[in-house]
This record gives structure tokens, C-alpha cells and sequence, in this order.
């Protein structure tokens, strides 16, 4: 099937069992097995973004910083700490300062009844920028 948009790459690291069942598909798929956590996402992390950016070069990223990936979250189960979000953020911000490409970022998924907890969890992607800048 063409994509309607052949010069929009996506890429999603998820967990293989989260919600929803069915997915929509990415350029890259990266599914990861049910608690995995800070060690094996960030490492995956640093391998598929280099891979996507080698392959594609892009002029523009759009990042989905995403909390769903959280230990406390109720629907993404992959189980990375609060530490771990802050790591992936600032790993994807320096990947993209380092090399040059602008990047815009969104904060995204996050289930949980606790507003001060996500808040949080939702910050580190602003935390990682102002390290970075």
C-alpha cells in the first residue's frame, strides 16, 4: 500500500502487549516485550534512532515523548522509571542537536489518576531540553 505522505517517515518503540490490540503501523516498528525496561528500551532507543536517521536523513523531527512507557502506567507495561523517560529524552534532544536536525517535540500517552504523577513524568522532556539548551 502507498503512503500518502512517501516523505513522512514514523517510528514507534512500544511494548508488543499494550493497548490498543490493534496498531496502527509505522515506517519502523519496534516492539519490545512486557516489562522491559530503562536498560533494554534506552538501548533500543539509541540503535533504532540512529538506524532511521542514517537511513532517511531527515530534515525535521517530530517527537512523541510519550509516558505511557512508564512503570506506574496503566496501559504501556513497558516499565521504564521516571529516570529512564528523562534519559530517553535527553537522548533523542542530543541525538538530533548533535547531528544537526531541528526537532519539535510533543508530550504524549500517559495513563493514570494521578495528575501530579504524569505532570511529572510529562516534565522530563522539558527537563532534558533545558539541560540541553
Amino acid at each position: 500500500m502507498a503512503q500518502a505522505y512517501p516523505d513522512i517517515i514514523s517510528c514507534s518503540v512500544h511494548c508488543q502487549e499494550n493497548f490498543p490490540a490493534r496498531k496502527q503501523r509505522s515506517d519502523h516498528d519496534i516492539e519490545l516485550e512486557r516489562g522491559s525496561g530503562d536498560a533494554l528500551y534506552l538501548e533500543t532507543i539509541t540503535q533504532t534512532l540512529a538506524l532511521v536517521i542514517r537511513l532517511h536523513q531527515p530534515d525535521l523531527i517530530i517527537y512523541d515523548a510519550g509516558v505511557d512507557v512508564h512503570q506506574q502506567d496503566d496501559l504501556g507495561h513497558l516499565a521504564l522509571s521516571t529516570q529512564g523517560i528523562f534519559e530517553r529524552d535527553l537522548l533523542v534532544l542530543s541525538m538530533a542537536k548533535a547531528l544537526n536536525i531541528p526537532i519539535a517535540c510533543v508530550i504524549g500517552g500517559g495513563y493514570s489518576k494521578q495528575p501530579l504523577e504524569l505532570s511529572k513524568r510529562h516534565a522530563q522532556v522539558f527537563i532534558a531540553a533545558n539541560k540541553l539548551w
